[in-house]
This record gives structure tokens, sequence and C-alpha cells, in this order.
């Protein structure tokens, strides 16, 4: 498929707001793929999905919600009878409360004979499934059935649109990292110091289980007591008084600490000096975690929960913990340590993503998702 007649992309979904100030996993995650395809030569029309209201009553708040999300929608039936030539609908979705809005995209889309890629973001799909009515279900369905192409982050997740519908052609598209990011591998000296340096990195949220990461600290005191654990994030004031407290009744201060964002090249930096990246999150709708890549990007060992993809990012049982125990977290770092394990993992995790989850990785499955209705 040559430049002249590849389609225009209509994408929709968030993108940080007018300012591009709102960053999380769902816009770090467009971003790159908006680069990708016009790094592919698509024309490219950016439609931000609206985010809601930060103030006001919830009432009012519902129905500027609305009012937004109906502009948007009449932009894009404007967008569909302006463009000209072939085009393409890409719907990055998040289902659940949103399936209602994002099935009426998609069969306008179909009414208009706009081929659509409808990409499945955040985890928690089949349990939102199950756990919600006849309705829901039927929307959801109709949703997947509608779709040119269905792009999923997690790879279990294959089987059971397959399930849904049969004829729909179903990718898998993780979240990665930009080629400019990966690079080679760096012990550092890491294995060759007794001293463990651990770290956690995010948001720093009760759902992420950040609380549960100093009792692991306080375990592993006793277990391996040279270490150090950084936490390296953004969080509520009031969550933050509470780890800090914690960190005290543990008699912690002096290794476990609480630091602002950094920059990419910074944390990066900081990244290579680390040995274990302590994942334990309870959130309901762990997906694909970009921090998760990040840190195996740079070597760093993850300790993970089972939530969401962990498992299947990253390819060893021995880095899932499937209890909430933190004494069986502190004793896989001190075991992993003790039998001299760090080095052949750590550069494992590191070539997972170098063959999975960096942009060579993704970007022809993203440029099939967007040719297969040229080829019809």
């Amino acid at each position: 498929m040559t430049s002249n007649n590849k389609p225009t992309i209509i994408f929709y979904g968030p993108l940080g707001g007018k300012l591009g100030k709102i960053i999380g996993g769902g816009e770090s995650g467009n971003k790159r793929t908006v680069e990708i395809l016009s790094a592919l030569g698509y024309p490219l029309i950016k439609l931000e999905k609206p985010y809601p209201p930060g103030t006001g009553n919830k009432l009012r708040k519902g129905v500027t919600y609305g009012l937004r999300l109906s502009v948007a929608y009449a932009r894009l039936i404007g967008l569909f009878l302006k463009v000209k030539g072939p085009k393409n609908l890409h719907v990055t979705g998040f289902y659940e409360h949103l399936i209602y809005k994002e099935w009426l995209l998609i069969r306008t889309a179909k009414l208009f004979g706009v081929h659509t890629i409808y990409e499945i973001r955040a985890g928690g799909l089949v349990e939102g499934y199950r756990e919600r009515g006849k309705i829901y279900r039927y929307f959801f369905d109709q949703t997947v059935k509608n779709a040119g192409v269905v792009l999923i982050q997690g790879s279990v997740y294959k089987a059971f649109l397959e399930g849904i519908s049969p004829n729909i052609p179903v990718f898998h598209y993780p979240n990665f990292i930009m080629n400019r990011f990966y690079a080679d591998y760096k012990d550092n000296d890491r294995s060759a110091t007794a001293h463990l340096s651990l770290v956690y990195f995010g948001r720093i949220t009760p759902s992420k289980n950040v609380e549960f990461i100093v009792d692991i600290c306080a375990k592993l005191h006793g277990l391996h007591p040279t270490f150090s654990m950084d936490i390296i994030g953004d969080g509520d004031e009031n969550y933050l008084k509470l780890l800090h407290k914690k960190i005290l009744d543990f008699n912690l201060t002096n290794q476990v600490r609480i630091l602002p964002p950094l920059g990419t090249e910074a944390l990066f930096d900081q990244l290579t000096r680390k040995h274990f990246f302590v994942f334990p999150s309870r959130e309901k709708r762990e997906g694909h975690s970009n921090a998760l890549t990040e840190a195996m990007n740079a070597g760093v060992l993850p300790i993970v929960s089972d939530a969401g993809f962990n498992r299947s990012i990253v390819q060893n049982d021995d880095m899932v913990i499937e209890q909430y125990d933190a004494s069986a977290y502190a004793q896989k770092i001190a075991q992993i340590a003790k039998d001299d394990q760090w080095s052949s993992y750590s550069k494992q995790v590191h070539q997972i993503v170098g063959l999975l989850y960096t942009e060579n990785a993704v970007r022809e499955t993203l440029n099939i998702a967007h040719s297969l209705n040229v080829q019809k």
C-alpha cells in the first residue's frame, strides 16, 4: 500500500486534554500509537475523547459531560462527510460504562462504510462482562461484531473475543516503548553488590497497593537488611501521609523513601541502578502496566501480583506472587539474591521487552490493522 492510497485515520481517544497535561497509561499509550501511525505515513486526524469536568455538582458534571460527548459525536459525523477517500476510525475503548458510546461510534462508522479498529485497553474485560447484565453484554457483543479489527492489550483475551465473533480479526497489541528508549543491557555493577535497591514508580494510590510495599520492606528487613526502597510518583496528600506514618512506625525511615515523579531520562538512569521492581497491584482493571515494561527494559527484576496481564508479561512464574502476603514477596526477593539468580533473570526480562514490547515489535500489527480495509 503506497502513501497515495493510505486511508485517513480518525483517531478517537484520550490524549491529554487541551493543554496535553493529563497523562496516564491511556494517554501515553495513545500518543505512542499516534506517533507510529504518523511515521507509517497515514494521514491522521485526532478527535480527542472528552474528559469529565473536574468541578461542579454531580448533576451539572453529568450534563456537561454528556454535552461534550455529543459534540464529539457530531464532529465525528462531520469528519465522515468531509474527509474524501478511504478512511478508518481508530477507537481506543475502555468498555464498561463507556461501551454504549463506543458501540455508537463503531456502529455509526459501519453505516458510513468506514473501516474501524476497536482497540481494547486496560484489564478487567472478562470480569466486567460476566458481572454486568444482559444489556451490557448485548452492546459489548455488538461493538465487537461491528468492528473491522479488534486490538487487545492482553493476549489472554483473544479466545474470549473470538468466541463472541469468530470472523473478526483479533490482534495482540500490547503496551510498548518507543525504539529510542530501548537501550543495550547494562549491569552497572548491580550483580556485584550485596545491597539490594528496590523501586516502585507510578501512581501512588491504594489500588496499586503501595502501602503493602512498606509491609514487604518490614519483612525484608529481617531477611536481607542491606536494602533500600524508592517509591516514586504522585499521590493524594492523605495517602502520602499514611505512607510516611507507616514507614515511621516500622522504623524504616533510613531505607524507604517517597520521591516525586522523575522525567524519562532521569527515571531510566535511576532504574539502571535498581534490582527489583515491586508491583503488588490490586487494581481491578490492571492491564499492561507501562511502569512494568519500563522497569523490565532497564533490567529491573519485577516481583508482581497476579493482577491484570502481569503474569503473561513477565513470562516467569517465579516472579509472580499469587497471595497478598508480605512475607512471600520478601522471601522471594531474598531468595533470588541468595541463589545468585538476579543477573540471569535481569537479562531475561530485558530481552523480553526487546522481542515483544518495543515499537519494532508492534509496528506491523498496527499497519496490518489499518490496511485490511484497503486490501478488500
